[in-house]
């Protein structure tokens, strides 16, 4: 495992090789660089390598909650959230259920959204920064968790002499990613090769944490023959 100036300084062997010096100042900046890319990163969600799973209690009565370091919800703001569920705590073992994230459509459909259950079966994020707002419905009346799967950040490296500790394949992505990421400031162009290997090493990346999603069919598809399509649609009538 090297450090985070042992891939900064393999950046700046392939984008300039060894005929030119670089300063603190060019390593400080490098830095900064590498975390906004490792940042942007998270957004594209295949090049995140993990889905944590954060289990949170909502206060019995209360619809609203703020998402994000130091809200009701206390965890970092993640970027997206995956799946989500219910933890039903009354029971034992606990249950836990999945529920709905809702898009803006939605939320708005709903007419009456102070409306009471044991447990809510939806939530609608509003994505708003630095907290993300988050309205369950029904409204619980019962003693229940939420249970968030987000995306594992990348965090940010506060100096060049941390560990670069991220699964096999992230090292050499980061460097030759980081190499064409920070070319344009020197004037320089990254050569064909480099610029390759970087977009193939973030493919591969991206390739690993792919996970293909269940296939699901439409319930006319798997209804008895009444409610096939194909007889629906030239009017026969099934046995």
């Amino acid at each position: 495992m090297g450090t985070v100036r042992d891939l900064i300084s393999g950046s700046f062997r392939l984008m300039a090789g060894d005929d030119k010096t670089f300063t603190a100042e060019d390593y400080s900046n490098a830095l900064s660089a590498l975390n906004g890319m490792l940042q942007t990163w998270t957004i594209d969600g295949l090049s995140v390598w993990t889905i944590n799973r954060t289990v949170l209690p909502l206060v019995i009565g209360v619809q609203t909650y703020t998402l994000g370091a130091g809200g009701a919800l206390n965890m970092a703001r993640p970027t997206w959230i995956e799946n989500m569920s219910v933890l039903i705590t009354t029971s034992t073992p606990n249950v836990e259920l999945p529920i709905q994230i809702l898009q803006d459509q939605d939320w708005q459909e709903i007419p009456v959204k102070a409306v009471s259950s044991t447990f809510p079966t939806a939530c609608y994020p509003q994505g708003d920064f630095p907290f993300n707002t988050l309205n369950f419905w029904p409204i619980p009346d019962a003693a229940c968790s939420v249970v968030l799967y987000t995306p594992g950040p990348f965090g940010a490296f506060a100096s060049i002499s941390e560990d670069f500790a991220m699964p096999n394949g992230y090292e050499r992505a980061a460097r030759y990613n980081l190499a064409v990421e920070i070319s344009p400031e020197y004037g320089i162009e990254c050569s064909p090769s480099v610029q390759g290997i970087a977009s193939l090493s973030k493919s591969q990346l991206r390739a690993r944490n792919y996970q293909a999603g269940r296939l699901v069919c439409d319930s006319a598809l798997t209804h008895d023959r009444r409610g096939d399509i194909f007889y629906r649609s030239y009017g026969f009538v099934a046995p």
